[in-house]
């Protein structure tokens, strides 16, 4: 997920669009309104809301046909990672940047160099970037609602957080589970290829990530045109 917001270069490749996409636009008002009436703030953001904030890492499992049936929750870091090694994923902690979102991508890109060549080394990955997104992005919702239907990648999806927090959600088919992945400033998860997932940034986006890929298109996403994201809670942040 996270396709280039801000940063300069592109990557080639095409998404379609499922046919769900008009029921989680109609789910993203409902649940707008619905703050709204239960008297929620619905003020608009800014990055300087996240300051003060301290992110953190939080995996939620649900059974595939029930989002209303939780069967674990997680929020200690060595939990988390043994129940994703379980599913054949991994989350891993690097150094955190101080001030990351005043940090250039060359800043970022130098700091993290050495964990960076050696996670191409270990998984042939042939190009790094950055991309980031903040509350004030003019094209907030529409990059929210491009990734939130089902969709697998032909490589794997490996994401380091350096600033702020979103989620990723994987469905374990042969375990009849559903997995909402917090990501949080200062870890990496890596998805492997052929993965079903989504990817929620939520009602305010705040995220720096730097992305890895090993084929030349970059991001590109085959949907399942399964409607199974509808059905469970969108992220809030």
């Amino acid at each position: 997920c996270l396709q280039p917001l801000d940063h300069k270069q592109t990557t080639a490749g095409t998404m379609t669009f499922s046919s769900h996409l008009m029921n989680r636009v109609n789910k993203l008002l409902s649940h707008l309104t619905s703050s709204s009436s239960n008297g929620l703030s619905s003020k608009v953001c800014t990055a300087s809301d996240f300051n003060s904030k301290v992110f953190k890492s939080e995996l939620i499992i649900w059974r595939e046909n029930d989002a209303n049936q939780v069967i674990g929750k997680y929020s200690e870091y060595d939990d988390i990672v043994r129940e994703l090694e379980i599913r054949g994923l991994s989350y891993e902690k690097w150094p955190t940047l101080e001030v990351a979102d005043n940090q250039s991508d060359e800043q970022v890109l130098k700091f993290y160099a050495q964990k960076i060549d050696a996670l191409k080394k270990r998984f042939n990955f042939q190009t790094v970037d950055i991309v980031q997104l903040t509350p004030s992005h003019p094209k907030k919702e529409e990059f929210r609602k491009k990734f939130l239907d089902e969709h697998t990648h032909s490589d794997k999806e490996v994401r380091y957080f350096v600033d702020g927090a979103a989620a990723f959600y994987i469905h374990v088919p042969d375990r009849n589970e559903v997995l909402r992945m917090e990501c949080a400033k200062g870890h990496l998860l890596v998805v492997p290829e052929l993965t079903k997932h989504w990817f929620d940034m939520g009602q305010n986006p705040f995220f720096k990530c730097i992305r890895f890929f090993s084929i030349a298109d970059g991001w590109v996403a085959s949907y399942t045109k399964d409607p199974i994201s509808s059905r469970f809670p969108l992220y809030e942040n």
